[in-house]
């Protein structure tokens, strides 16, 4: 019967016992070992086929040392274990073995199989007594994103975890956005401390789609959470997604406070997105305030040499928290194509001076010769003149 496969079909064929064995002893204990478990374990497919199909009992009542089952499990070869998995007497149950099919499946490290084990009926949440290890636990060792997401799409248990409390923070912390969104729509998802307070949140939140920030928000109100750097997940979104606007939109109608970090207007300028700082004016965001160096929103902005964005700035709150003092020497370190321009525009709405006499009174002398040439008339400049002439 163990020959090679050609002599063991013929023998077969000719009316051989398909469920024939042979006894061995380990120490001074007898086993039995049938001919489909040898087959299994040289991981002949053909063999076990013809076996099976000429009878061979999978559930043959002799001592097993390892039942076919295991054997088969332990060849870590998928066509192998379908095939005994799928004819296997009580494959369904978690009690016919020493583990749960999906434990087996799990420790084989094989999507196809897990999900296989899985599609049959056997059930997802299991545990292994010698190692008091649940199927959750096992795929967390694995750090496998499609095992993982595989289990919760199959509605695992994880708060059976024995590894961790909260493994739900963890999974957050740890895996893809996939598992993590698959994890959220998990209807045995309970978690048991106050989600609000942990710093995973606004990094995924910024990210992920639009039904897990709702599900998120509206199971756990935590829209606001701060992470390990004093961050929330507005901030994030404005900071990464700038120009994700619709994203942006989404967090601050779900209640997201523009102004829970207090730099966030920078952040915003520094995006160059004129849409994105009106849709946060709109949200009230706090343009009063001044970043570590005491530099206010319309100095920073300047950096940016665009009149567009401090004109929104600036008919946002007129001269209110602007320091003259302040902004003209911060205007005056950029290009002076953009000081021009910036005087030119606001000359009544932030100065007291005419340009050309400012540009005067600092002898600034490439600008006024750019003044002189592009932006005023004749009886201007011998206005100007004059002026210059008193210096």
């Amino acid at each position: 019967m163990f020959y090679k496969t050609s002599y063991a079909l013929k023998i077969i064929d000719i009316g051989a016992n398909v469920n024939s064995f042979v006894t061995y002893k380990i120490v001074e204990e007898c086993f039995q070992k049938s001919a489909l478990i040898y087959a299994i374990e040289k991981k002949d497919i053909s063999l076990i086929l013809h076996l099976l199909e000429k009878g061979a009992d999978i559930n043959q009542d002799i001592k097993f040392e390892k039942s076919p089952f295991i054997c088969a499990f332990e060849t870590q070869n998928f066509d192998v274990i379908k095939i005994i998995i799928d004819i296997y007497s009580g494959a369904k149950t978690n009690n016919t073995y020493s583990k749960a099919p999906i434990i087996y499946a799990l420790e084989s490290k094989q999507l196809n199989l897990i999900e296989h084990v899985l599609s049959i009926g056997c059930s997802v949440n299991a545990y292994n007594a010698k190692t008091n290890v649940y199927s959750i636990d096992y795929a967390f060792e694995m750090h496998s994103d499609e095992i993982m997401k595989c289990l919760i799409d199959n509605h695992v248990d994880i708060s059976k975890s024995t590894r961790f409390m909260n493994i739900e923070k963890e999974i957050f912390k740890g895996f893809h956005i996939d598992v993590i969104d698959s994890l959220i729509m998990n209807p045995n998802l309970n978690i048991y401390y106050d989600v609000s307070n942990y710093s995973f949140l606004p990094k995924y939140l910024c990210q992920c789609p639009e039904f897990a920030i709702k599900s998120l928000q509206q199971k756990f109100n935590c829209i606001n959470a701060i992470d390990k750097h004093g961050y929330t997940a507005i901030y994030c979104a404005i900071k990464h997604f700038g120009s994700n606007l619709d994203k942006i939109k989404l967090l601050l109608d779900l209640g997201a406070d523009p102004n829970r970090c207090r730099f966030k207007a920078f952040v915003a300028i520094d995006t160059a997105n004129e849409e994105l700082i009106k849709l946060l004016i709109q949200y009230k965001i706090y343009l009063t305030v001044r970043c570590t160096d005491n530099i206010s929103v319309f100095e920073y902005s300047l950096r940016l040499e665009s009149s567009k964005i401090l004109k929104i700035l600036i008919d946002s709150l007129t001269r209110k928290g602007i320091i003259f003092e302040r902004f003209f020497p911060a205007l005056m370190s950029q290009s002076d194509c953009f000081k021009i321009e910036v005087m030119h525009e606001f000359e009544n709405q932030i100065f007291h001076k005419s340009i050309l006499t400012i540009a005067i009174e600092m002898k600034k002398y490439n600008m006024i010769q750019n003044l002189l040439f592009f932006l005023y008339d004749r009886k201007f400049l011998d206005k100007c003149l004059v002026l210059w002439l008193k210096e």
